[in-house]
């Protein structure tokens, strides 16, 4: 019974070291990675706003978030974005009295990075509402 806890092990540990490696990106090793549109004029539409992402001609990268109402962006806003794999400054985390479309830049991001931005607000009506934006390339 030993020897055969220990090869579950072994195969465990086996597996998870593989996920680590497809996850860390070495799963593309011969092949392209995925295919992520122009962050150029992005938007992103989810079931209650839009993620806005566009580039300016001096490589900022400039995000918003439309609620739909706006009125839904009312509340505590936990926004995060990340750039490249990594979370950058450009995050929005405030509480807002009146409608407003939270938003950020990130200067000079680089070419071929992939941006996200989420999060969710804690809107005054009560309800919690999920921002998750499609991943962009920029470009």
């Amino acid at each position: 019974m030993r020897i055969i806890g220990r090869r579950a092990v072994a195969v465990v540990g086996s597996v998870a070291l593989s996920m680590v490696g497809l996850l860390s990106g070495a799963g593309y090793a011969g092949a392209d990675p995925p295919v992520f549109p122009s962050c150029a004029a992005f938007q992103s539409p989810g079931p209650d706003g839009v993620v806005h992402v566009q580039m300016s001609p001096g490589g900022n990268l400039t995000w918003g978030v439309t609620m739909t109402p706006l009125s839904k962006s009312v509340g505590a806003w936990h926004m995060w974005t990340m750039l490249g794999g990594r979370k950058t400054p450009s995050g929005f985390n405030r509480v807002l009295t009146a409608p407003y479309v939270p938003h950020g830049v990130i200067p000079a991001a680089r070419s071929g990075l992939v941006f996200a931005a989420r999060g969710w607000v804690d809107a005054a009506d009560g309800e919690k509402y999920l921002v998750v934006g499609a991943p962009c390339r920029v470009p």
